[in-house]
C-alpha cells in the first residue's frame, strides 16, 4: 500500500509539472489575442478566447494544487520565512473575489484593528490560504447573504477568522473536511466545480508555518474557519518565556 501511494503522488506530480508546459503557452497566446491582436475579432470572437483563458486559468489553478498535494506528502513543501503584512494580502484576496461577491449580491464585514502586527509566513502560500477560505465562504454563501473577517491579537499569533451563513457542513462528514478530495454533499448540490484540494492544501501550510487550523459549522446555518499565525514582534521571546504555544479558539 505505502508504494502505491509512493507511487500515485509521484505520477501526479510528473503529470501535472508536464501540463504546465501547454497550460502556459495556451494562456500566453489568449493574453495576446486579447490585447496586442484584438483589433478585427468580433465580439463572439473575443468572448470565446475569454472563456479559452478563464477554463486555462482553472487549469492552472488545478496543476498548481496538484504539485502542492505532491510535494506535501512527499515531504517537499518548502515554505519561507518573510515579514507579512496581512491586511495587504486580505484585501488583494477581496478584489480577487469581487465579480462573484457584486452576482450574488453577499455583504462583506470586515473587522480589524487599526495597527496589526506583521506575521511570518510564506507570502505566496499564505495568500492561497486566504484564497481558499475566503473564496469557499463566498462560494457556499446564498445570494444576499454575508461573510465576516475578523482579525484578533492572542498572545504571539494573529488569528483569522472567516465566518459565512451559508449552506454548512453535515455533522456526519465534518471528519473529512482537511482530507484530500472532500467535498460534502449538500456543497455538490450548489457547486459542481471544485477538487476537494483547497483545505487539504490551507491545513498543511498552516501547520507548517507554525500555527493551527480549525472550524466549526452547522447544515444549513453557516461555517466559521479560522487561523493562527505567529507574529514578527518578539516571537522568539515569547516562546522562549514559555508564554506562546499554538493558538487554537474556543469561540465561534
Amino acid at each position: 500500500m505505502a508504494r502505491t501511494n509512493k507511487l500515485k503522488t509521484e505520477f501526479v506530480f510528473v503529470a501535472s509539472h508536464q501540463l504546465r508546459t501547454p497550460i502556459s503557452a495556451i494562456r500566453w497566446e489568449t493574453e495576446l489575442l486579447l490585447t496586442k491582436r484584438s483589433e478585427g475579432l468580433s465580439i463572439q470572437q473575443k468572448e470565446s478566447i475569454g472563456r479559452i483563458e478563464t477554463l486555462s486559468n482553472r487549469m492552472t489553478r488545478l496543476v498548481a494544487d496538484l504539485l502542492d498535494v505532491a510535494r506535501i506528502d512527499q515531504g517537499k513543501l518548502m515554505l519561507r520565512n518573510d515579514r507579512i503584512d496581512p491586511i495587504d494580502i486580505i484585501q488583494e484576496v477581496l478584489r480577487s473575489v469581487a465579480p462573484m461577491v457584486k452576482e450574488k449580491k453577499i455583504r462583506i464585514i470586515f473587522n480589524k484593528d487599526q495597527k496589526i502586527a506583521s506575521i511570518i509566513g510564506d507570502p505566496g502560500k499564505i495568500k492561497l490560504v486566504f484564497e481558499n477560505l475566503i473564496s469557499n465562504a463566498v462560494k457556499y454563501t446564498l445570494n444576499h447573504g454575508k461573510v465576516e473577517i475578523k482579525i484578533e491579537r492572542i498572545k504571539c499569533f494573529l488569528v483569522f477568522t472567516i465566518k459565512d451563513n451559508g449552506v454548512g457542513i453535515p455533522e456526519n462528514q465534518q471528519e473529512m473536511v482537511f482530507d484530500k478530495f472532500f467535498r460534502s454533499d449538500n456543497v455538490v448540490k450548489y457547486q459542481t466545480e471544485g477538487t476537494g484540494l483547497g483545505l487539504y492544501i490551507a491545513k498543511n501550510i498552516v501547520d507548517q508555518s507554525g500555527g493551527k487550523i480549525w472550524f466549526k459549522s452547522k447544515e444549513d446555518v453557516g461555517s466559521i474557519f479560522g487561523f493562527s499565525l505567529p507574529i514578527v514582534e518578539n516571537v522568539e521571546t515569547c516562546i522562549k518565556a514559555n508564554k506562546c504555544s499554538i493558538i487554537l479558539p474556543d469561540r465561534p
